[in-house]
């Protein structure tokens, strides 16, 4: 699958059919090139829906959170966009396809210098990028009509509600516990602020003088390496509330019956071949006797490649049959994720989104009573059965 292609797929499963329309933010998506801003060894999997390790031990959000945040700035052709939290430069390259001017602050000096040459080598040049403290914002532009937060803090900074102009939209991420609010903040006097939650999120915590102080210990585990650990939890944000009401479907009707499956015995050779050949992000792991065991995917063997240290991956990534160097070595069992949550066929659309939100899973099994696996169904699938799947702006 060419990069061109995953981004469509993305466009169509991932952000239209989960509820963004605004057709200049879907535009933007299609044309950014996501694979340029994750390091080389996970551009095989920039598209898929969740986030990704980049340098510096941070992430990039998932392309739906990015398009939902974006799309919530109401942005104008016109518009000059402040975003705190630069990290791969990916956000600003989308903002700037469709403002006049971005201004961008990143707090680790490694990420500002990556994110400015991505951006001059993709032509970027209304976006400019600046090493410092985002909690403060950055004075000598403001106001800004728009300001966008990549960070989750416990309360919008006081600088930036005064840099914003008035009638301008903050966006971002706000809580003390490990789930977040994502709150629009609209100027709409000199020292009047209307304040929207547009539903539950979960960011990294925002660090700066107005945000969480710096931590005094390595967080994350990822030794180093700029991989966040395997089981890492997603961002995620809930979907609108007649989803939650859907209570007289169930799972059955809107699941994918008899998915493909795999068993722990399987090389992890031979698991790439069959997700390529079946174009397959993941499959589920059963034993000999069809139980449901665990989940293995792309990013799997992406992850666990580079953990390895075998960073000799072309550029086609490895959705392109013969992408590797090297024959990958190894079993299913040795990278999957072992299932700690199933839903039933019988159990209610609205119950399944609930756990699904709770758990902040893209997709769970679906699993009879003696434990055997009988469908998949996604959290895309909910959102599309609840909204009716609409196609995107041509």
């Amino acid at each position: 699958m060419t990069p061109s292609v995953a981004r469509q797929r993305m466009i169509d499963h991932d952000i239209c059919a989960r509820g963004v329309r605004d057709p200049r933010v879907i535009e933007a998506m299609r044309v950014v090139p996501r694979e340029r801003f994750v390091p080389p060894a996970l551009a095989a999997v920039a598209y898929e829906d969740r986030p990704l390790s980049i340098e510096a031990g941070q992430t990039i959000s998932q392309p739906y959170i990015v398009a939902v945040m974006t799309e919530a700035l109401a942005l104008q052709p016109g518009d000059r966009v402040l975003e705190v939290g630069t990290g791969s430069g990916y956000a600003a390259a989308v903002l700037a396809q469709l403002v006049r001017e971005v201004y961008t602050v990143e707090r680790h000096a490694e990420l500002a210098a990556l994110a400015r040459a991505r951006l001059a080598a993709l032509g970027y040049r209304n976006a400019e990028v600046r090493c410092g403290d985002g909690t403060l914002g950055w004075p000598a532009h403001a106001p800004f009509d728009a300001i966008v937060v990549a960070a989750g803090g416990p309360d919008v900074p006081r600088a930036l509600l005064a840099q914003l102009a008035i009638g301008g939209r903050l966006v971002m991420p706000v809580g003390r516990g490990g789930v977040q609010a994502l709150v629009r903040v609209t100027r709409v006097g000199e020292t009047a602020y209307r304040r929207e939650d547009l539903g539950a999120v979960q960011f990294v915590p925002l660090i700066g003088a107005q945000g969480w102080p710096e931590p005094t210990t390595a967080s994350g585990g990822s030794g180093g390496t700029g991989l966040a650990p395997r089981r890492v939890m997603s961002q995620a944000i809930h979907p609108p509330p007649q989803l939650i009401a859907a209570e007289d479907a169930r799972v059955a009707d809107i699941m994918t019956r008899d998915p493909i499956t795999v068993h722990p015995e399987l090389s992890l050779e031979q698991l790439r071949g069959l997700l390529l050949e079946r174009d397959l992000s993941r499959a589920p792991v059963v034993d000999a006797h069809g139980r449901l065991i665990g989940m293995v995917g792309k990013t799997d063997l992406v992850v666990d490649q580079h953990q390895r240290g075998d960073n000799e991956v072309d550029q086609r990534g490895a959705d392109e049959p013969g992408s590797h160097v090297h024959a990958i070595e190894g079993t299913v069992g040795d990278i999957m994720t072992p299932v700690a949550f199933t839903v039933h066929a019988t159990t209610s659309v609205g119950d399944a989104a609930r756990r699904m939100l709770r758990d902040h899973l893209h997709a769970v099994p679906v699993a009879d009573y003696a434990g055997q696996l009988v469908g998949m169904v996604s959290a895309s699938d909910i959102v599309a059965w609840v909204a009716g799947v609409r196609p995107c702006p041509a």
